[in-house]
């Protein structure tokens, strides 16, 4: 199992679900993620305590909704080689997977931003209309985003004639 030390300097919403698409419940999942503090992290890296060190940095959640750039900083332990590799991929897939959000719902999470900035949370009806654009692009996007797995194909055949 790979030990992902975690500095999460934005804790936001956005953070706290990029975190947790790390880690299944039940230890299904190959990483066993750990927050620690800055410094910690460091150290504990240095030391060859975990397989890599993961930096969220402040304003992290802005720069997801507002599709400006951003980084996250991955430090690898160099003893392992293994376990790094998956780490630094399965990191890979969820910044893709981010690109792939934003190009769909950027419009979106920026309204969704805009709301939050000024200070006031959005109406019922704000939330509602949200709502119902995020529906209707899934559903547009339903064949794309989720064909099935097996397709099933079921051919009846005539019983053989019997000679009598």
């Amino acid at each position: 199992m790979a030990r992902v030390l975690v500095v999460d300097q934005d804790d936001s919403v956005a953070s706290s679900l990029l975190l947790n698409a790390g880690g299944a419940p039940g230890g299904s999942s190959p990483f066993d993620l750990e927050e620690v503090e800055l410094e910690e992290g460091r150290r504990r890296i240095d030391d060859g305590e975990a397989t890599a060190l993961l930096l969220v940095p402040r304003g992290f959640q802005d720069s997801v909704l507002l599709d400006r750039p951003s980084g996250l900083e991955l430090v690898t332990n160099p003893a392992e080689r293994i376990l790094p590799a998956l780490v630094e991929e399965a990191l890979e897939i969820l910044v893709e997977g981010v690109f792939y959000l934003q190009q769909l719902f950027g419009p979106t999470l920026r309204q969704i931003a805009d709301g939050a900035s000024s200070g006031g949370s959005p109406s019922n009806a704000d939330v509602a209309a949200l709502s119902v654009e995020i529906n209707e692009r899934i559903g547009a996007l339903q064949n794309v985003l989720i064909p099935p797995a097996i397709q099933l194909e079921v051919t009846v055949e005539a019983a053989p004639r019997r000679r009598a």
